[in-house]
């Protein structure tokens, strides 16, 4: 069960001579040259008309860009089947940089990210939310409760000491619990992100960083029961123009940050045509354990089981409404970041933040603030001085590309090289090494007790869920 050997850098002190630097909102620069030394952009200067013989020369007349930052993901957890690294390596094969991992199920997501990094394995930047914190009952292992509202602050405090970055509000929580919660984030200086409490509204929540456009519907009905079923898309049929306009008003006035996911239902609905995108290219770049198993309209993820044409309905006016609002919210001005939920159905690594972003510029955002917020407005929330740009002192996080992807996305399919961390990969080895994996995980070992332990899994995950 042992992944192939981990992929080696080209180089880690390198010079690029002759490109042009794009830093998305800010600068375009032509013929430069540009110097990375221990993990840090150490120079850029103007291209001399000789160049210094240790540039790399393949790259001359090329572009470079920021990497890209998934605000919204979930790595895979430490078990026997050891799927961290190939998750890694996905996100570089599509230029992705730095994500923001916003918890998983049983709280070892992040073990096997560290032990992947220790071992070698490439990958980018991890920014982690820990466990979820909610109230009332546990739905899931990697799960803090919360009691009373005073319990906020010691969660936040332990949470900050064993080093995450942000805390991910979930599912039951109160109105004091949120604003607890809030408040004790802000003194320890972490990112509040996650849910609006399915009884909570968007405007009563205020959660600072609100994932997927939760609480724009209306809240659910009190029951004794939630209902875990296709939540992110429950209620979007009743939201109206108006509506719309509330939540634009009080998102510029309490200035909260959004990360809408909407590849989310972009992908929710290749379930209807099941047979058909399971053997899609995206979806055939993980083992077939996701496409047969975690994926299986019928015996998949709960939530997702024997969806109807009135469910599918439902996902489409919710996607439609999102990609509404998500152009009203761009033009309050206020934050929004790419993220995907990777591992729902039919969301891969990697690419699925290339599909968000022209999702973006399909709701009517323009390319260049895309751009801008899958980089540098990302890097600016993260914390990390000058990530997210291209400049002298910032780290080494960039892409390079034959042709222009700031103009048009489809040049994002010419990514040349990766650089992450200080360490540059070429896209070709990139894409050898995940052909080796794909090998790996199509042999029949692998394959089949993959599989076994996938229907294993997913027996938990419904009994958990009831």
């Amino acid at each position: 069960m042992m992944p192939p050997a981990p992929l080696q850098a080209l180089a880690t002190t390198f010079m690029l001579h002759d490109v042009t630097i794009i830093n998305p909102g800010a600068s375009r620069a032509e013929r430069q040259s540009l110097t990375v030394r221990g993990g840090v952009i150490q120079n850029i200067t103007a291209s001399a008309a000789i160049a210094d013989r240790e540039a790399l020369r393949n790259y001359s007349g090329m572009f470079v860009l920021p990497g890209l930052a998934d605000m919204h993901a979930h790595l895979p957890p430490d078990n026997p089947l050891r799927l961290t690294s190939y998750f890694l390596l996905l996100n570089l094969a599509h230029g992705v940089t730095s994500i923001r991992d916003a918890g998983d199920l049983d709280g070892t997501s992040i073990k096997a990210q560290r032990d992947a990094t220790r071992d070698g394995y490439p990958g980018p930047r991890v920014f982690a939310c820990g466990p979820f914190v909610s109230a009332g009952e546990r739905k899931w292992a990697n799960t803090v409760l919360l009691k009373t509202p005073d319990d906020a602050e010691p969660v936040v405090a332990k949470l900050k000491v064993d080093g995450f970055h942000c805390i991910k509000a979930y599912d039951g929580l109160t109105l004091p619990m949120v604003n607890e919660l809030r408040r004790a984030a802000d003194k320890h200086g972490m990112k509040l992100i996650g849910h609006v409490p399915e009884l909570l509204s968007y405007e009563q929540a205020l959660v600072p960083d609100t994932q997927h456009l939760m609480g724009v519907a209306a809240p659910a009905a009190t029951s004794t029961i939630p209902d875990h079923r296709l939540p992110l898309v429950r209620g979007w049929g009743q939201v109206d123009d108006d509506r719309m306009r509330a939540i634009v008003a009080i998102t510029r006035q309490a200035g909260i940050a959004n990360t809408p996911t909407l590849v989310y239902e972009q992908q929710l609905l290749k379930l209807e045509a099941y047979a058909l995108s399971k053997d899609s290219p995206d979806a055939r770049l993980l083992p077939r354990l996701y496409r047969d198993v975690v994926w299986h309209p019928d015996t998949g993820i709960p939530a997702y089981r024997g969806m109807t044409a009135e469910d599918f309905a439902r996902v489409r006016i919710a996607h439609a409404k999102k990609m509404q609002l998500v152009r009203q919210l761009y033009e309050t001005g206020m934050p929004l970041y790419l993220g995907t939920d990777v591992q729902q159905p039919f969301i891969s690594p990697g690419i699925s933040l290339h599909q968000e972003m022209r999702l973006f510029e399909k709701s009517g955002v323009p390319l260049a603030a895309i751009w801008e917020m899958a980089t540098s407005r990302a890097a600016r929330s993260l914390g990390v001085a000058q990530l997210g740009s291209i400049m002298s002192g910032a780290p080494a996080d960039f892409l390079i590309f034959r042709e222009d992807p700031s103009q048009n996305l489809n040049a994002l399919e010419t990514l040349e090289a990766v650089v992450a961390q200080g360490r540059l990969y070429s896209k070709a080895d990139i894409d050898a090494k995940v052909a080796e994996y794909r090998v790996h995980y199509e042999g029949i070992i692998f394959d089949r007790l993959s599989v076994g332990l996938a229907k294993a899994a997913l027996r938990r995950t419904a009994a958990d869920a009831h």
